[in-house]
């Protein structure tokens, strides 16, 4: 039996940091009543034009270069979102381009975790930008959105290989 192992993770986060303050100027609701409900005191929103991909671009150059690999080690990538650019293609597909990856199978269930190792190595990434798309009415909707995403490097191996 088979078992995979974690060769590196990347994370990234936009810039833009949005405050339950400012969230309070755009609807309505206050710090504390977000404080009460969630912990929540900030969160990070991606700029209107930055995806999925982008983000998980980021993610993915961070991993590679803590697992030591270049792109064109990556024999699969899995990108996991509820937030894809868009339909079609997926997510995974625009990613695989961006690391100059053409053609190499690029899976991108709509369900954040839901990502597993199939290949190696693999790259696989959670990457949600849900502070894109979300309505601002009701108010008990946009405090919990974010743009946020993370990406590991795993290696999937025969249960003799060394793992770490």
């Amino acid at each position: 039996m088979g078992r995979s192992y974690i060769l590196g993770t990347g994370f990234y986060v936009p810039e833009r940091i949005v405050t339950n303050d400012d969230l309070a100027k755009w609807m309505d609701t206050s710090d504390e009543w977000i404080r009460q409900r969630s912990g929540i005191e900030r969160r990070r929103y991606a700029p209107d034009d930055v995806g999925c991909a982008e983000l998980a671009y980021q993610a993915s150059v961070r991993a590679l270069g803590e697992a030591g690999l270049q792109a064109g080690a990556v024999d699969c990538i899995i990108l996991a979102t509820l937030s894809p650019d868009y339909h079609f293609p997926g997510s995974a597909c625009l990613l695989g381009s961006k690391l100059g990856l053409p053609g190499i199978p690029a899976i991108a269930p709509s369900a954040p975790g839901s990502s597993t190792p199939c290949a190696r190595p693999t790259t696989s990434y959670g990457a949600d930008s849900s502070s894109a798309s979300c309505s601002w009415v009701p108010r008990n909707i946009p405090w919990r959105s974010s743009s946020r995403n993370g990406a590991g490097m795993l290696r999937f191996c025969s249960g003799t290989e060394p793992g770490r």
